[in-house]
């Protein structure tokens, strides 16, 4: 059987490893999250582009469609 303070202290390095475990688990979290800011910024940048060069195309070609509809000034993405 072991003392009472060997028990304790045993616990209370049990609590600070979970303590430690848990911050280092956290950390990639706090570090990747400037990654996502950037990554998301170059996305917003990319999307403006495509959506500036869909507008001017979309107004160059109007004279060509028979009926036309108010742009709603959303961008909209799809596969096809």
């Amino acid at each position: 059987m072991k003392p009472d303070h060997t028990k304790a202290t045993t616990a209370a390095v049990n609590r600070w490893l979970i303590i430690f475990a848990t911050l280092l688990l956290a950390l990639p979290v706090v570090v990747s999250a400037n990654e996502q800011d950037e990554a998301y910024a170059a996305l917003r940048a990319q999307d403006m582009r495509l959506a500036s060069v869909a507008e001017r195309m979309l107004a160059a070609n109007a004279p060509l469609c028979r009926r036309t509809m108010p742009l709603t000034g959303m961008i909209l993405h799809s596969e096809d």
